[in-house]
């Protein structure tokens, strides 16, 4: 009796999965008088060997993305990071140190700072010293918590936000106007259950996200 050829599985491209297929299709008594050639069966050998390629590429990229020095898409590696308790660095905007004169003229400029300036009268101009210009444009979001969820995040909706420039404050209620500023937390061990922190993480497509404390740290 003839011994029953073994399918190999070690090929991985369609070409090779399609003949390995047809050989071991062609090995076995039941299939002896057909041709692997004729366009039906070598439409359903297509469909196999098409099934097969697709599971081989999406376990292949699946192993590749679950470890930190194989994995190709920004997301895999920011979810490995963060296990490592690693926030990657965000956009960061140009910055420079100006001096603005303005004479007036009755020309209007836009610009944009970091901070407030004191303009100082000079012999008919308004001098500013030591103005620091910072890339991008600022911009103010509003979110209601859920007390209830303490896993709740805040989505910061723009990819390249600059995080060294957020600054988070935090509103006592809709009917209490007193706010409160958050930092963010950079060691645990200097933070305890009434630590006015906040942290921040990335999320999908470049967003960060804050998250604040449990009460236990922060």
């Amino acid at each position: 009796m003839a011994e029953i050829q073994k399918l190999n599985i070690a090929e991985l491209d369609f070409d090779s999965i399609k003949n390995n297929l047809k050989d071991y299709f062609g090995s076995q008594s039941e299939f002896s008088d057909h041709d692997f050639g004729g366009s039906a069966i070598s439409v359903m050998l297509d469909i196999l060997a098409y099934n097969t390629y697709y599971n081989a590429y999406y376990v292949n990229m699946l192993a590749s993305e679950s470890f930190l020095d194989s994995a190709q898409l920004r997301d895999s590696v920011v979810s490995k990071a963060s296990m490592l308790g690693y926030t990657p660095q965000s956009s960061t905007g140009a910055k420079a140190n100006v001096q603005i004169s303005v004479t007036p003229t009755g020309t209007s400029y836009v610009f944009c700072t970091s901070g407030s300036s004191t303009v100082v009268a000079n012999a008919g101009a308004y001098v500013a010293s030591g103005v620091e210009l910072t890339q991008g444009i600022p911009l103010t979001f509003r979110y209601t918590a859920n007390t209830a969820n303490t896993d709740q995040k805040f989505l910061l909706p723009n990819a390249n936000t600059d995080t060294d420039t957020l600054t988070v404050t935090i509103q006592e209620s809709a009917s209490d106007t007193n706010t409160s500023a958050y930092t963010q937390a950079t060691d645990i061990t200097t933070i305890n259950s009434t630590s006015n922190i906040y942290f921040i993480s990335e999320s999908t497509d470049g967003q960060f996200r804050v998250e604040f404390g449990d009460g236990v740290l922060g």
